[in-house]
């Protein structure tokens, strides 16, 4: 049975709750600028509640799911219980025997009895929306002053959900993610500071706003958990590995709006196209330039007027003879201006041989994203070197998306099985310098180049064992200093099980090799950098 302080009021349209990220097609929600201050209302038992359950009672909502009846709702005395959404009756009751159920009857309802508190609300604020199925957004910026200020705005509301019978979590922040994420963390009401959203998220979990699983896996992979550690990392580097959630779950983290409905990325089957039939055939890539100049300055207005930036593109080269020429062009970081552009395409087609005369040029966008700042020109006077972003992005549009890699260590007994490759990303790690000899080497067990394979070499031995020079590719190299032999061994269960005899030695030539005797044969393993 419904509550009866949960009715829909008599006429409300019946609107559907929205997604945190996403509005519903045709409305509009209100967004967080400029001064903007959102106030969200977490009711994580409102599904019980509705139906005239208390929050301090231990209830569950059930419902057919899987062939058994499971938990899709939990009052907080419940949860504090054990119980959780998806849990099967059986497993309930053996935890709880005594545990009180409610049956889920009609999820449409649920939705009108939401939308219609949400109504209720806008006594706090002109505009309430539903987030989800347990939250409520309202716009308070304009309210606050005549209630009191924000303060004055909690006690009402806390006042009006009690007479509702509803318990609730309330923040207040600059926008409804920050809030939101907050509500479902903190154990009391909050009032963030305006301003002062980054700091307030800096050590909640990614997962406090639902990231998809493709998000959070990458996120993990590369050891960012907490909104903290997302806003400490560049906006390049976001746009490029994940995409638009995440520069839209980065923006959070740095305390920024995200707008309802953020503007269509591009994508496979969006592919925006500039293209110029020339007059006539050219050999020279040189005109070739010239009119792809024209295309990155058309191309810079589409961008601008979309507010996105190009992540991934490509050039296409009609042929007076044979198929097009195709020439990927790949950014370090998200670019839309025009000379940035072509700076990047003049390098690209560096020492390009053309197949025959071309008739048409295209400047083709595979993936963009929303551009999220003002973007540094590819030769900063800050910095002269080129960013290792772009130099990353160069060599995997000559070499190929498997040539660039970071290698990954892995528990492996033979040292050549010892690492896998991965997607690159910076290293944190900072290494500390030894000095040996006056010989600068460093503090580290294995070498930092692992070849895939050993190399055969050739040593030559003193009658004590000590190595005194070693052929490398047919070049004799003396040995200045080596470390105390190591012995590996393992692999037993193998067919073809090993027994090592390693060494670490420091060449005339300032090199440090690794190399290793197995069954009176010797080979190189690595090199320190």
């Amino acid at each position: 049975m419904r509550h009866r302080n949960s009715f829909a009021l008599p006429g409300f349209p019946r609107r559907a709750p929205q997604s945190l990220f996403c509005a519903p097609q045709g409305e509009q929600v209100p967004k967080a600028q400029g001064g903007s201050r959102v106030l969200v209302v977490q009711l994580s038992s409102f599904r019980l509640e509705r139906c005239g359950w208390r929050w301090d009672e231990p209830v569950v909502l059930l419902a057919e799911e899987r062939s058994a009846l499971r938990i899709q709702a939990a009052t907080l005395a419940a949860r504090r219980l054990g119980m959780m959404r998806g849990m099967s009756i059986s497993e309930a009751r053996a935890l709880v025997p005594d545990i009180r159920v409610e049956l889920l009857a009609d999820l449409e309802e649920e939705k009108e009895d939401l939308q219609a508190l949400a109504h209720l609300l806008q006594c706090l604020g002109p505009e309430a929306h539903p987030l989800g199925d347990q939250a409520i957004a309202v716009q308070v910026d304009g309210s606050a002053p005549r209630l009191g200020g924000e303060p004055g705005v909690l006690h009402k509301a806390r006042g009006l959900l009690h007479d509702l019978g509803h318990h609730a979590r309330l923040i207040v922040a600059d926008t409804r993610q920050v809030a939101l994420a907050l509500a479902r963390c903190l154990d009391r009401d909050h009032i963030v500071p305006p301003g002062e959203s980054a700091e307030a998220l800096a050590q909640l979990p990614i997962s406090a706003l639902a990231p998809s699983t493709d998000l959070k896996q990458v996120l993990a992979t590369v050891g960012v958990h907490s909104f903290g550690d997302l806003a400490a990392l560049p906006a390049a580097s976001v746009a490029t590995r994940f995409g638009l959630e995440g520069v839209q779950f980065w923006r959070t983290a740095q305390g920024r709006a995200v707008d309802a409905r953020p503007p269509p990325a591009l994508t496979h089957s969006s592919i925006l196209v500039f293209k110029r039939q020339l007059p006539d055939p050219i050999d020279q890539v040189q005109g070739v330039l010239f009119a792809l100049n024209e295309l990155t300055t058309r191309l810079q207005a589409a961008l601008s007027a979309l507010d996105q930036a190009a992540v991934r593109m490509q050039i296409r080269l009609g042929l007076e003879q044979g198929e097009d020429h195709l020439l990927p062009l790949r950014m370090g970081q998200p670019r839309r201006a025009a000379r940035d552009l072509m700076l990047l395409i003049r390098r690209r087609t560096e020492g390009l041989t053309l197949r025959s005369s071309v008739t048409d040029v295209a400047l083709e966008v595979l993936e963009s994203c929303p551009f999220v700042g003002v973007q540094q020109g590819l030769l900063d006077v800050q910095g002269a070197q080129e960013p290792i972003a772009e130099i990353l992005a160069r060599l995997s549009d000559t070499l190929g998306d498997d040539a660039v890699f970071s290698p990954r260590l892995v528990d492996s007994h033979r040292p050549e099985h010892g690492w896998s490759a991965e997607a690159w990303r910076p290293s944190r790690r900072k290494k500390e310098p030894l000095v040996v000899n006056s010989v600068q080497v460093l503090r580290s067990d294995r070498p930092t180049l692992l070849l895939r394979d050993p190399l055969p070499i050739r040593c030559e031995i003193s009658k004590h064992g000590a190595l005194l020079r070693v052929q490398i590719q047919a070049h004799w190299c003396q040995v200045r200093l080596q470390a105390p032999p190591e012995e590996l061994q393992g692999g037993w269960w193998t067919a073809v099980p090993f027994e090592r005899d390693y060494r670490r030695v420091l060449l005339a030539d300032g090199r440090q090799a690794w190399v290793f005797a197995e069954q009176g044969a010797w080979w190189l393993q690595g090199w320190w950098d």
